[in-house]
């Protein structure tokens, strides 16, 4: 199985979802991808359940990647995710925090050498 990743940004906050799962398919996605796919399942999730039509209402018909990570354990999701080849689907949501880290990306992480 291959692991892809798309990192998602909440605009109004400082938070940031880490959304990662595996496809049985060896086909590389780029994020937008990863997500398009994932917007696949989570459609024919809401259209063709009753849980999914649950989850779109209590979403006020908004159902977001925040929302979406309450139902990771639901088993109709599972199944639509499953049908579209989405496999341990997995989202880390984190905030970035309002004070500024003393670490960003480029941080080296060994000292005194």
């Amino acid at each position: 199985m291959k692991k892809h990743i798309a990192v998602v940004q909440r605009v109004e906050e400082n938070l940031v979802a880490v959304v990662s799962y595996k496809t049985k398919s060896d086909i590389d996605l780029d994020p937008n991808s990863v997500m398009d796919l994932l917007v696949v399942a989570v459609t024919e999730w809401v259209s063709n359940t009753a849980e999914g039509q649950l989850a779109w209402k209590h979403s006020s018909e908004d159902l977001n990647i925040g929302d979406l990570s309450n139902y990771l354990r639901n088993i109709s999701l599972q199944d639509s995710l499953h049908a579209n080849d989405i496999w341990e689907l997995d989202i880390n949501i984190v905030g970035t925090g309002d004070s500024p880290s003393r670490y960003i990306y480029d941080t080296v992480l060994v000292e005194g050498l």
